[in-house]
């Protein structure tokens, strides 16, 4: 677990206060029997409680999760000593260790009653030590990544519904593979009428004008039709064997 070293005299107090509450990154500070002793500007703009309103109480966890039943913070289990072994169940499927601070950790979570309809917050926490190394409270942080958080999702939802879409066209094309012939055969049947009916009218032709400038003519068009039954009836044969 990450520590920090303070000692207990009043300058050393003085000067936590300036650095914390001059600090832009959302910050508040408990002491060791849990009282919030610190809950700076930045943190009043985030979580949109003002520092009158939490420090001197045991309430900081009312700020973060107002509609449930008493429940620690970060920093509360810290000075309890069982971040280790309750960060699983208080933070599950939230929290990671620290990529910055070994033997730290960091949660991810969303508080949809914070200002601006929301916010994704990602927050880590520290222990305080005095000289002496005695527990004297526990300072947490938290970071606002609600815009990447919203862009992150809405990456995620473009994602799905590509591949949606791709998952219906393939249901789509797999579709078409397996009735391509009741497609394609009415197709084939018509064009095999219509070589029919064009060798009928042919014969009429042939019959009433034997000119060979006909004749040649209808052969051509027997042909042209011929060629394509026969390329209509390859790619039968093509899908069915995809298939």
């Amino acid at each position: 677990m990450n520590t920090t070293v303070i000692p207990l005299d009043k300058q050393s107090s003085a000067w936590l206060e300036v650095i914390v509450n001059g600090s832009p990154v959302p910050t508040f500070v408990i002491n060791s029997t849990h009282i919030v002793t610190h809950w700076n500007r930045a943190c009043e703009v985030v979580t949109g409680t003002l520092a009158v309103d939490v420090v001197g109480t045991t309430d900081a966890w009312k700020t973060f999760y107002p509609d449930k039943l008493k429940r620690p913070v970060m920093a509360d289990l810290i000075v309890d000593r069982r971040l280790e072994s309750h960060i699983g169940s208080v933070y599950y499927g939230k929290y990671r260790p620290s990529k910055i601070i070994p033997g730290s950790w960091e949660a991810t979570d969303f508080f949809p009653h914070f200002p601006d309809n929301g916010k994704w917050l990602s927050f880590s926490a520290s222990a305080l030590y005095d000289q002496d190394g005695m527990l004297v409270g526990a300072i947490e942080t938290l970071q606002d990544i609600t815009e990447h958080k919203m862009h992150e999702l809405a990456n995620q939802k473009l994602v799905e519904f590509e591949l949606r879409k791709s998952s219906e066209r393939k249901v789509e094309l797999d579709a078409i593979a397996q009735h391509h012939d009741l497609l394609l055969l009415p197709k084939l049947w018509a064009i095999n009428a219509l070589s029919s009916s064009l060798s009928a009218e042919a014969g009429m032709i042939n019959e009433e004008l034997d000119h060979s400038t006909v004749r040649k003519a209808t052969s051509m068009i027997n042909e042209h039709i011929s060629q394509v039954t026969t390329d209509i009836e390859e790619l039968l044969e093509i899908l069915r064997a995809v298939k």
